[in-house]
């Protein structure tokens, strides 16, 4: 069997696996209200604004921080957000290990994503 063939094999297996059951089922979920999906839109966003001021060495402006604290907030008391986020979250997880697990098939310096080095 081809590379090709073997990687969709193993994307059928992630889409038939149960961390991806539970994405899909906790996303449903927390996207039936547009004030949960603007809540996750918004998050998202400022969390990646403030990585992108990390990556550039760049102090993290208070108010955004501050915004992102709030956010985190409201959502630890709304179920279907943090189930979303802590699901989408395990399947990222996932994806890592996989690409790890390629890397490391072909010698690729994956050193960059680990986070304790």
């Amino acid at each position: 069997m081809d590379i090709i063939s073997q990687a969709k094999v193993l994307a059928a297996s992630l889409r038939h696996s149960d961390v991806y059951r539970n994405y899909v089922q906790a996303k449903e979920k927390a996207f039936q209200l547009d004030a949960n999906k603007q809540l996750i839109k918004r998050f998202k966003k400022a969390q990646f604004q403030i990585q992108t001021h990390m990556m550039n060495n760049e102090p993290v402006p208070s108010a955004l921080s501050e915004e992102v604290q709030r956010m985190s907030s409201v959502i630890q008391f709304n179920r279907d957000v943090s189930d979303y986020i802590a699901a989408e979250y395990q399947i990222n997880q996932l994806m890592n290990e996989i690409f790890r697990i390629l890397g490391d098939a072909v010698e690729l310096d994956l050193s960059f994503m680990d986070l304790d080095s």
